[in-house]
């Protein structure tokens, strides 16, 4: 009964481990359509990237044509990065992606107080801190859209400084050339409102979709506890009982010594 004990504990606890290192990974791969490659960092070759895959340091990500993917991260799925088709991007850290090609929505919405995420491109960096944004490159010329809030960007010009910070007001973008100051504002168009709004709902779709298939698990979880429970409760009982049974016993092995010894007692008074 012990070792079933441990064995439902063990599983209880595989279990809830695994879902827990899901779902609290800070960079994990949350969405995948299409295909969508990856390359370690430090590694030369290419593989298929698959959903929950967890991302590290200097890792690579593309997206192939008509493909699609999203990255969470942090664990409560606030700060969410979307590769569009044909993208591909470095992640350098949990705050800071370098888009090579391609183009990119953010939503930001859950930093550290005087934090912010940025995305580096090879003509500018844009930035928020609680907002979101589009990001486009050709690896000449990059736009930066603002959807939510405000961003920032700055020019990278050719010695490797950057230019000051211009903001992008919510429903205007900027375009920043090679070794060029960040253009002037202009107003997003329509199809690139309807692009952020898809995403938008999407990204809610898929993360109701997460969030029900964790309360799936969570009841699992919850099953194999009251197993537990019931387990431990049984033990419990039967180690009452053999303790019971022990004590009975012993009792009347003490019993019997007592009557035998009182029983010679008496043979030799009457010798």
């Amino acid at each position: 009964m012990r070792l079933l004990l441990l064995t439902a504990v063990a599983a209880g606890l595989l279990l809830f481990f695994a879902v827990t290192d899901i779902m609290a990974q800070e960079a994990v791969v949350l969405y995948i359509n299409g295909d969508v490659m990856m390359q370690r960092a430090g590694e030369d070759r290419w593989v298929n990237l698959t959903a929950d895959t967890k991302l590290k340091e200097d890792d690579k990500i593309k997206t192939l044509g008509d493909s699609r993917a999203e990255i969470a991260l942090d664990p409560s799925l606030k700060n969410i990065v979307k590769l569009q088709e044909d993208t591909e991007i470095t992640v350098k850290s949990l705050r800071n992606i370098y888009l090579s090609k391609g183009r990119v929505f953010t939503v930001i919405e859950s930093l550290p107080a005087g934090s912010s995420f940025e995305v580096r491109t090879p003509t500018a960096v844009a930035g928020v801190a609680g907002s979101g944004m589009s990001v486009g490159t050709d690896g000449k010329s990059t736009d930066v859209g603002c959807f939510e809030d405000k961003v920032y960007v700055r020019g990278i010009m050719q010695d490797g400084t950057l230019t000051i910070e211009v903001y992008i007001d919510e429903g205007y973008k900027r375009v920043i050339d090679r070794f060029e100051l960040p253009g002037d504002l202009m107003m997003l168009e329509a199809f690139e409102m309807r692009q952020w709004s898809e995403f938008r709902d999407e990204l809610s779709e898929h993360i109701d979709n997460l969030q029900g298939a964790g309360d799936i698990i969570q009841g699992t979880i919850d099953k194999v506890q009251d197993n537990i429970d019931k387990v431990q409760q049984q033990i419990m009982e039967r180690q009452d009982r053999m303790e019971e049974r022990f004590e009975l016993e012993e009792e009347g092995k003490r019993d019997e010594v007592t009557g035998a010894a009182g029983s010679s007692g008496s043979q030799v008074e009457e010798y």
